[in-house]
């Protein structure tokens, strides 16, 4: 019997990687209960990685008194409350 289609397709994207980086990644994702990288690891890496870059932003600390370099990410809701909170625009209690 054949595998009903996906209700979502998935696009092919071939990507290259320099080996030392590629090595990491694989270590990474390497599952000892199986003894290999689990079918499917890679994907879920790159669209966990792809999701973060679109809906994640990264905040600077230093206009709040942190050193030069400081900064938070996080899901652009929860960046956009630290920074009001951090102005002084909400109260604790929010």
């Amino acid at each position: 019997m054949a595998r009903p289609k996906a209700v979502t397709p998935n696009e092919h994207l071939h990507v290259t990687l320099i080996p030392a980086l590629k090595q990491r990644l694989d270590l990474h994702l390497f599952s000892a209960v199986e003894g290999r990288i689990p079918k499917g690891a890679h994907k879920e890496f790159v669209e966990n990685l792809i999701r973060e870059f679109f809906e994640y932003k990264q905040l600077p600390l230093e206009p709040f008194g942190f050193p030069v370099g400081y900064f938070i990410t996080g899901p652009i809701v929860m960046v956009e409350a630290l920074t009001k909170r951090l102005k002084g625009e909400t109260s604790d209690n929010t």
